[in-house]
């Protein structure tokens, strides 16, 4: 028997003899074949081949008679003598279990007690799918002792086995019998464990884990079968459970046993009703009540092998999932840290036994481990012994999640945003299940539209039959998902042990509460208990709910009328008393504005459209009340109003609300009537430094002289009223159809600066007339008065709002710093000091120079000095002081964005962005001194207020001295040089005919600035010589630093608002033209000399440069102040402010020239000729009395960077590079 093959020694089978005679001289053919029995010996293969011996008889008279055989053995030889005939026959046969394979051996593993003689476990191998079934049944394979297609083992082989209870755990092996097969193939087994209907050993758990038993058979090369190859994969474990565990080594089956006496048991209610079924192994919900019950035996023997009395000590630990149901445990202590339960029973009788039980409530975290389950075991320990384990119960939870949340706008996520829902938005819920059954069963859940959800379809589910129900009881079925308010889904035939899911998704919609909560029941079978899944809760935003109302942010000044129904106190003005406090004075306060913020979902419901700067813009107080009404019969109502709601004016301010910038209406909240008086809405405050300070509800307010600033928060003050009984009344279509919705109050922010009590008020006027009438001095010492006046059509606001404020309502506030001397600076004064130090520091006054400082700004004098801001610049008048004249060098600073706020922290911002420092002198034309009703005044114009300081000397504050800078109009140098590029290919290049000159290009800032700089007389330059400045983007190593730091010392050139210089930027026509006039002392009286100058800036130094022939307008009569100046109007003009007069007539052959200057026609040709050469000439006047020039001698271009370094060496500055020409 080798690999199920026989190969047999052949066997000699003779048949009877043939004769031949003479006359049977000839050739005969026998055929020979085996005969294949009827009962063919399995695996058995025959040699049917059919083989020929030929027989040729000869006769010859000599010889006789010859028989000559030739055998054909079939394959393909032919033996030409006697031979024989062989018939070889192989056996194909291969064996699984003769060689011991661990495939046929079982493992029985018992846990919980020892083998009792009785026990006996069986086990069957059976065929695996359909192909080994038939191959069985053909004789193919063959199972030793089979029963039907399977064989069975048992463990032990007979009940004599002798075990002692006091084995906890014990293995046994069995085995299976051989498998033969016959033919090659794959053959595929399972194996499981058989457990009896009846004669079931009690207190054992059988196993019902399978495995899967996969033979591969081969043949080898002389055509037996080879040994065959096997797999074993385990499919399920001892509890049923699906795995999948390939390469298994052995067929483990484990057992349990619960001792006897230690076992765990599990019921399962609800709070109202604890009794009920037994879960183990089954379905309990959230809310459910389970009961534990433990079952101890006392099992202690002496040493003699008698049952003896003991100590016996039960714990159990509270299982995760579920919460301990207080005083359940009767003679039990109870751990909150470990969540344990200990009961002790003292000296409990020998074989005693007894039960212990707890309940515990399924909470919502039973569904937050991965299997859904809660698992329980105790242990009990008998004297000494070591502690045993009873058995361990197991329940399912049915679990319900979001899956899925979709905006009403944007892409789907997993999770629900922090701020919440939102109506529109969708949450799609899928609830778990699992048939814990033993068999087949039916599923059912139900599940309840959350309230203030639709939902979005009719759910569905694979083979499952689900019904919508118009009510939450499930009694009326409906079609339309919309009107759904319960859904049930029944899912038949569901496997043992399968899990599945439903899902359903919702919208919310208006009128949602706090929060979406929604629980799901399943039933698992005919008769199973219906159980609750966990409460998936979603909360709401508060936005979508609720109607907020916010007190608009707003700034005052202290010291106004104020808005009588908020304020507690009208005493009067508000200002700091001799102990740097406001003490119990009253300030004044405007009447409160609000915005008012609706749900999205109402907003888009209403269609309500609302941007106030959009047409059809939606007025709320056209359609929204608020209410109150108490248990005690209290009600009020209030109504709304634009704040502003005149013909001509607007009510609405731009706001950020959550991130966005938008414009929202400002209301006013009219008072309740209650028996005829007037309710009206109050407002509380809280200081922002101290959040959690006592709110106040009146207008006094202590301020810090200091900064005379402070915040606080706003909101509505409730009064006795309950503020959550307030709602708000939303009109949908008509009187009859109103949407109503809590009210939510916000906070806003009420900013106060104070005033001092040196401060004044003057009406804004918006003629002259009135500068002269104003006799509010700011104090006695300087005598001066300032009046704003105004265009009359200009508009005001409040803050920087678009609520409209009535111009005869618009007063300006003059005021102190703080406490202190206004006519000098006094060191005591920090805020002055620090003013007056910046302005000595950045060399913008002298610590000797006089100074007065004024703290200017709009208010609405009749609304609780609310600040106000114009839409154009106002004209302030400020009368010169006692003892200076027009001839005095004034210079008026404003320090802007300090507000009230100049501290130490705020010093160190001056400056910077935000905090710019403006200076207003009548070089740079911010400042004018004019005369009405014989008093001078200084003018100026702005529209931003905040601090200002008027600074003013007898003597000049330039560091250079004198009055103007001198230009050198005798040397005819060439100031400007060409461009070292070809002027075609653009190519650098050093031969000049190739070098442009670009007329027709622009010219920047700094070009402007380093030619007149080159052009003063050497004096001039010594003497206003300066490399540093106050521009933010001129740096001290920049080529024309010098140029640009000596010509603004020298009060030729001005910077930008923002302190900046732009010295790249190309300079325009009106600068270049300010910049020329300021060489001269010019007048000009008359009308305007261009039509497009009215209004600008530049107005009057456009007019004395056209009046003193510097500059020319255009052929259109126009000046075109803001145009871009070209190189060729440039040096126009400059020659002219230099006093030249270039003739081409009178120009020299050896003169520099230009290949993009070549045009001698070209109105610009003779200036640009004359910018270029530096010449020595003679002037001639012609017949009309015109001067001309006659050059005389061609002079080598000027080296101006060699120039400008010996400029900076004699003046001890350092070189400050390359200067472009």
């Amino acid at each position: 028997m080798t690999n199920g093959s026989i190969e047999s020694d052949p066997s000699n089978i003779f048949f009877g003899t043939i004769t031949y005679d003479v006359q049977d001289a000839g050739t005969y053919k026998y055929y020979f074949q085996e005969v294949v029995p009827e009962d063919k010996e399995p695996g058995m293969v025959y040699d049917e081949e059919e083989k020929v011996v030929t027989v040729t008889v000869t006769y010859d008279e000599d010889k006789g008679l010859n028989a000559i055989v030739s055998v054909d053995a079939g394959d393909g030889t032919v033996t030409e003598k006697n031979a024989s005939l062989t018939f070889r026959n192989v056996k194909k046969e291969a064996t699984l279990g003769g060689d011991g394979s661990t495939a046929l051996t079982v493992n029985k593993t018992l846990t919980g007690r020892g083998w009792l003689p009785t026990d006996q476990f069986a086990f069957q191998l059976a065929a695996g799918d359909d192909d080994t079934s038939k191959a069985l049944e053909d004789g193919i394979v063959k199972l030793e002792n089979a029963l039907g297609d399977a064989m069975v083992t048992t463990i032990p082989e007979s009940k004599t086995i002798q075990a002692g209870n006091s084995v906890i755990s014990n293995t046994k092996t069995g085995s299976f019998g051989d498998i033969t097969f016959y033919e090659t193939g794959k053959y595929t087994f399972t194996v499981t464990e058989m457990k009896p209907g009846e004669g079931a050993i009690e207190g054992v758990t059988y196993s019902q884990a399978k495995y899967t038993v996969t033979v591969q058979v081969d043949e080898n090369e002389d055509g037996t079968l080879a040994k065959p190859e096997v797999t074993v994969t385990q499919t399920t474990n001892d509890k049923g459970d699906a795995v999948s565990e390939v390469g298994a080594t052995t067929l483990q089956f484990t057992n349990t046993v619960a001792e006897k006496g230690n076992t765990k048991s599990v019921t399962t209610g609800t709070t109202e009703d604890p009794d009920g079924i037994d879960p183990d192994g089954k379905v309990a919900g959230v809310g459910d009540i389970l009961t534990y019950t433990i079952q101890w035996v006392n099992d202690a023997v002496d040493e003699n092998g008698n049952a003896t009395a003991a100590t016996v000590t039960v714990t159990d630990t509270i299982p995760e999932g579920t919460e301990y149901v207080k005083n359940s445990a009767v003679n039990a202590t109870y751990d909150d840290t470990t969540k344990t339960l200990t009961w002790t029973i003292n000296n409990a009788a020998a074989d005693a036994t007894d039960e212990v039980s707890f309940q515990v409530k399924v909470t919502e975290a039973a569904v937050e481990n991965k299997e859904n389950t809660i698992k329980n075991q105790a242990a009990v320990k008998v004297g000494d012994n070591t502690p045993k384990q009873t058995t361990e119960t197991e329940t399912y939870v049915p679990e319900k999640s979001v899956t899925e949340y979709q905006p009403g706008t944007g892409d789907a996520a997993a999770t629900v945003p922090d701020t919440g829902l939102k109506v529109g938005d969708q949450l799609t819920y899928t609830i778990f299940y699992k048939n814990t059954e033993t068999d087949k069963a039916n599923v059912t859940i139900a599940d309840v539209v959350p309230a203030g959800t639709k939902l979005t379809e009719k759910p569905m589910a694979d083979g499952a039959t689900v019904t919508m129900y118009a009510d939450d009881k499930g009694e009326t079925e409906t079609n339309d998902p919309a009107a759904a308010k319960m859904v049930k889904w029944v899912i038949p035939e569901v496997e043992e042990n399968a899990e599945g899911t439903v899902t359903m998704t919702v919208k919310v919609v208006s009128g949602a509460e706090a929060t979406v909560e929604n629980t799901a029941s399943v039933q698992i079978g005919q008769d199973g208990p219906t159980v609750s899944t966990n409460t998936e809760s979603t909360e709401i935003d508060e936005s979508e709910r609720t109607v907020t109302i916010t007190p608009a942010d707003i700034i005052v000044y202290t010291g106004g009328t104020g808005y009588e129904s908020v304020v507690g106190n009208q005493s009067g003005a508000a200002r700091a008393g001799e102990d740097e406090e406001t003490g119990g004075q009253s300030n004044g306060l405007p009447e409160p504005g609000y915005y008012i913020t609706l749900p999205d979902w109402l907003n888009d419901q209403l269609n309500i459209q609302d941007d106030p700067t959009e047409e059809g813009a939606t007025d709320l107080s056209k359609i929204l009340t608020f209410t109150y009404a108490d248990d005690e019969e209290q009600t009020r109502e209030w109504s709304l109003a634009l704040y502003y709601d005149g013909e001509d004016g607007t009510s609405y301010e731009e706001t950020r609300v959550e991130g966005v910038t938008r414009n929202r209406y400002v209301y006013r909240m009219n008072p309740a009537v209650v028996d005829g008086e007037k309710i009206p809405v109050r407002v509380q405050f809280v200081p922002k430094n101290d959040p959690d300070g006592i709110p106040t509800l009146s207008d006094d307010f202590t301020l810090d002289l200091g900064t005379l600033y402070q915040q606080y928060s706003m909101t509505i003050y409730p009064g006795l009223l309950e503020q959550d009984l307030v709602e708000a009344q939303v009109k949908l279509n008509g009187e009859d159809d109103t949407e109503t919705l809590p009210v939510k109050v916000g906070n806003g922010t009420l900013t106060v600066r104070g005033t001092t009590n040196g401060e004044v008020t003057t009406k804004v006027a918006t003629t002259t007339d009135a500068v002269a009438e104003n006799e509010n001095t700011i104090d006695d010492v300087t005598g001066c008065t300032i009046t704003a006046v105004a265009d009359a059509d200009t508009q005001y606001v409040v803050n920087e709002s678009h609520v409209t404020v009535e111009a005869e309502n618009v007063h300006l506030l003059a005021d102190e710093l703080s406490q202190g001397d206004t006519a000098e600076g006094d060191a005591a004064n920090e805020s002055q000091q620090i003013l007056k130090n910046y302005l000595v520091k950045k060399d913008q006054a002298e610590t000797d120079d006089h100074y007065i400082y004024q703290y200017l700004d709009l208010v609405d004098e009749t609304n609780g000095r609310a600040w106000v801001t114009a839409d154009r610049p106002v004209d302030v008048y400020w009368k010169l002081p006692k003892g200076s004249d027009s001839n005095d060098d004034f210079k008026l600073v404003h320090f802007t964005g300090l507000d009230r706020q100049y501290d130490e922290e705020t010093e160190g911002l001056i400056g910077q962005e935000g905090y710019e420092v403006e200076a207003y002198t009548t070089s740079n034309g911010g400042l004018e001194i004019v005369t009405l009703d014989g008093e001078q005044y200084l003018k100026f114009a702005t529209k931003e207020f905040s601090p200002f300081v008027l600074v003013w000397d007898e003597v000049s504050n330039s560091s250079g001295g004198g009055n103007k800078p001198s230009l050198n109009t005798e040397d005819h140098y060439g100031y400007i040089v060409g461009y070292p590029v070809d002027y075609e290919t653009g190519e650098p290049t050093d031969d000049q005919a190739r070098k442009p000159v670009k007329p027709q290009g622009k010219i920047t800032r700094a070009e402007v600035a380093t030619i007149f700089f080159r052009m003063l007389t050497d004096e001039s330059r010594n003497e206003y010589w300066s490399q540093s400045n106050d521009f933010t983007d001129v740096a001290a190593d920049a080529w024309y630093n010098n140029a640009i730091s000596t010509m603004a010392n020298a009060g030729i050139l001005d910077g930008y608002e923002d302190g900046s210089f732009h010295p790249n930027g190309y300079i325009t026509r009106a600068e270049f033209a300010t910049i020329a006039v300021r060489f001269f002392d010019l007048s000009y009286q008359g009308e305007d000399l261009f039509p497009d100058i009215d209004g600008h800036w530049a107005q009057d130094y456009i007019n004395q440069a056209a009046d003193a022939g510097i500059i020319e307008g255009y052929p259109d009569g126009t000046f075109g102040p803001q145009k871009q100046i070209t190189r060729a109007e440039a040096v126009t003009m400059v020659n002219r402010t230099l006093d030249r007069h270039p003739d081409p007539d009178h120009f020299l052959e050896d003169m520099l020239v230009w290949p993009d200057n070549l045009d001698t026609e070209a109105w610009y040709y003779a200036d640009m000729q004359e910018a270029t050469n530096s010449h020595e000439y003679q002037m001639k006047k012609d017949a009309q009395g015109n001067e001309y020039e006659v050059w005389t001698k061609i002079l080598p271009i000027r080296d101006w960077e060699a120039l400008e370094k010996e400029w900076s060496d004699a003046n001890s500055s350092e070189n400050p590079g390359d200067v472009a020409g």
